[in-house]
């Protein structure tokens, strides 16, 4: 039969291929024709397309066909996991006439299947690919677009349906989309630190604060005990110690989100104060309290001394529940149980040296060398005179008191910058009364009624506390104007 085969094909290449494949050849020919076209891509379909030409020809051989058929579903078979999209129509055809034939068409249908598999993973890989790349490209545009923002990320139905999902997961949990996702609210969650007006040159880093860490008490500078907002932390100091100016410091060097809350916005609630600066996802407050918890949200609450009892416990319920979040209070020393979770940092009053330096430090920096020399030498000959050891010791004691405070030694400071000679005894009267006489002409009446409705919720903390009243009176600004606002914001900046 095969001789035959052979005379009839004319010694036909594609005759002498078929041959190899059907008349009874021995097994392990037919094994070695499946091996040299297992990884050939192109001897497969052309051996496929050889069968499915043939299989016509073989209806009125019944054998034949069989053996047809036998080697149709081994060769599918060999190749299992290589047929694509271009051969299904063939693999199909073939499978409808096996059928039609009797014969079984398991292996074809398998790779049939697994070719549509591939198809519609291949079609869904592509919606992924452009749904990513459409996100991707309203991510750069939304720190600049409100309509980009308004209409697919502060929209909740948009963001989750149009988003399939995997969008809000990545805005919460990918560091780089929380910064750009918050872009556009930076401003607004450190309005109230008014860092625009924080000159990060001017603070100075001397300050110590006293920290209990593994059960032991350690006095470092407070930029290395505090280097970050990280874990808990209740930072706790005198009036005028300098608490909220390191907060300014700490914020100013942030490079994560971060949001700056005075303890009074936190009247109905820590949470409800963060959402009152955002707008869209950004203020679900799901989504907020998985980045608190998650320490993807950084908090800074201070003044929490200025507040009344209950928005305090507020704020330590709030700081107990967020255990893993990044937070940092600041309060004047109050009768106030801290959070538990919360470790407590206390800042120290300058040292003597301190207070040199810090004096030193405050020198105008428009001053040309020989003004610094000349400032340098004032501070250098009062120091000399306020803390000689010839003082009486409670008069050198006051002296010392005053100037360790730095908001104090920063009037201190101001004072021999004009070359005014400061009496620590009377700082509150001197400084008041200079105030007030470049005050262009506004009456006392006003002083006096600003006093009596501001200084009785100002009384036991430094005396600097009141410089705003006098100030803002002396200019003919009232409580309620922001420009009054911001000063007492900055007089508390070392509250």
């Amino acid at each position: 039969m095969r001789l035959a085969a052979h005379l009839t094909g004319g010694g036909g290449s594609e005759w002498e291929d078929l041959l190899r494949w059907l008349g009874r050849p021995k097994p392990e020919e037919v094994e070695s024709c499946l091996k040299e076209i297992r990884n050939d891509d192109q001897a497969a379909r052309h051996t496929l397309k050889m069968f499915a030409n043939t299989w016509e020809a073989t209806s009125g051989f019944p054998n034949t066909r069989k053996e047809l058929a036998d080697r149709i579903r081994s060769l599918v078979d060999n190749r299992r996991g290589k047929w694509n999209a271009a051969d299904k129509p063939r693999l199909e055809k073939l499978s409808t006439q096996l059928r039609a034939a009797g014969f079984p068409t398991g292996d074809i249908d398998q790779a049939i299947a697994r070719i549509e598999a591939f198809d519609w993973l291949a079609l869904f890989g592509r919606i992924i690919v452009i749904h990513a790349l459409f996100w991707a490209l309203l991510i750069l545009l939304y720190p600049r677009l409100p309509m980009v923002q308004a209409l697919f990320f502060w929209n909740p139905w948009v963001r989750r349906i149009a988003g399939f999902g995997y969008v809000g997961l990545l805005l919460a949990w990918i560091p780089w989309l929380r910064r750009l996702l918050f872009a556009p609210f930076r401003t607004s969650l450190l309005a109230d630190a008014h860092l625009e007006n924080f000159d990060d040159d001017r603070y100075y880093p001397g300050s110590l604060t006293r920290c209990k860490q593994d059960g032991t008490e350690q006095i470092r500078p407070v930029v290395e005990a505090i280097p970050r907002i990280a874990g808990q932390i209740v930072l706790i100091g005198e009036s005028g110690f300098g608490k909220t100016m390191f907060l300014r410091h700490l914020l100013h060097h942030a490079r994560r989100v971060t949001v700056y809350l005075p303890a009074w916005k936190c009247s109905d609630g820590v949470l409800a104060a963060i959402q009152a600066k955002l707008q869209g996802p950004a203020q679900d407050p799901s989504y907020l309290r998985t980045l608190i918890y998650a320490g993807a949200l950084d908090l800074c609450i201070d003044g929490v001394n200025e507040v009344a009892p209950v928005i305090r416990e507020k704020i330590r319920s709030f700081v107990e529940e967020h255990f893993k979040g990044n937070i940092i209070i600041c309060v004047q020393p109050i009768d106030w149980r801290l959070p538990a979770t919360a470790r407590s940092c206390i800042l120290e009053p300058l040292t003597e040296a301190q207070i040199k330096a810090f004096l030193l430090s405050r020198a105008p920096s428009d001053l040309s060398p020989a003004g610094r020399a000349d400032y340098t030498d004032r501070c250098r000959r009062f120091l000399a005179v306020a803390l000689a050891d010839k003082q009486p010791a409670a008069e050198r004691q006051v002296n010392q008191r005053v100037l360790s405070n730095p908001m104090d030694a920063t009037v201190v400071s101001a004072m021999r910058t004009r070359g005014e000679t400061p009496d620590l005894f009377r700082l509150q009267k001197q400084v008041s009364a200079t105030t007030l006489s470049a005050g262009c002409g506004y009456g006392r009446r006003r002083s006096r009624t600003l006093r009596r409705r501001i200084l009785p919720n100002e009384t036991g903390g430094s005396f600097l506390l009141i410089l705003p009243v006098v100030i803002s009176t002396a200019r003919g600004i009232l409580p309620e104007d922001p420009s009054f606002q911001f000063g007492m914001t900055v007089s508390r900046g070392f509250a």
